[in-house]
């Protein structure tokens, strides 16, 4: 098993979150997360740019396949957001 970090990226409102964490959930994928906010994003020159990752949760899934066969209900990706699938390094 390979453990992946899932960020959202959202620009306005979504949808059903407790349905669709209690899918999750019951899968016995579900490692964790939360909705973040009140944030900047910065480089070293300074700038500051738009924050857009609004959410991230923990998953323990085979591969990124696997990962991917979770994005059907969650509200970000249905509402054309954006989703980034990671998988956690481990050093």
């Amino acid at each position: 098993m390979a453990e992946f970090m899932m960020l959202m990226k959202s620009t306005g409102p979504t949808g059903d979150w407790e349905s669709y964490i209690q899918k999750l959930i019951a899968t016995g994928c579900f490692r964790g997360g939360s909705a973040l906010g009140n944030g900047i994003c910065v480089n070293k020159s300074g700038g500051e740019l738009a924050c857009v990752v609004t959410g991230f949760m923990r998953l323990e899934v085979d591969d990124i396949d696997g990962a991917r066969a979770l994005l059907p209900g969650n509200p970000v990706y249905e509402s054309g957001g954006a989703v980034e699938l990671l998988e956690i390094v481990e050093d």
